[in-house]
């Protein structure tokens, strides 16, 4: 009999010990919503019907401080451009739930501004892109597009 309870007592211990250790291991982690959800840092590069456009994305994600567009021969109303427009802005234009609205002004002076340009976005996490649309009123022509950048390498 006291042969039964010492092999019962080794039983429950070493189930006992077995449990213990495999309830302290760490479960494996699942990536989390978060991951990606965010666009990454960086210059995004669209190459549209005038030339190419680019904006920058902060280290946050979440913040575009600058954006350079570049016209090639571009025609849009009774002018023709070449050349590119550099624009630094503080603060930064936002991105909220992903999205952005970028709208440029030049030449001229407010209200009546000789071009503005409106780049509009949506981020895709999944895909790692932006796409959207873009409008450049010239002199009271307006002129629309759409485009779509892929993550920075």
């Amino acid at each position: 009999m006291n042969h039964i309870i010492k092999i019962s007592l080794i039983v429950i211990l070493t189930v006992s010990s077995i449990l213990s250790f495999t309830s302290c291991e760490k479960e494996p982690t699942l990536p989390s919503e978060s991951t990606n959800q965010l666009p990454a840092a960086g210059e995004w590069i669209i190459n549209a019907s005038f030339g190419t456009y680019t904006f920058t994305i902060d280290s946050t994600g979440t913040k575009i401080p600058k954006v350079y567009y570049v016209f090639s021969n571009w025609s849009c109303g009774p002018v023709t451009i070449s050349g590119g427009v550099n624009i630094n802005r503080d603060p930064p234009w936002p991105i909220e739930d992903g999205s952005f609205v970028i709208i440029d002004t030049w030449g001229g002076s407010s209200p009546s501004y000789d071009h503005e340009f409106t780049i509009k976005g949506t981020y895709d996490p999944p895909n790692q892109k932006f796409s959207g649309t873009w409008t450049h009123n010239s002199f009271g022509t307006i002129c629309p597009g759409t485009w779509e950048a892929t993550a920075p390498i």
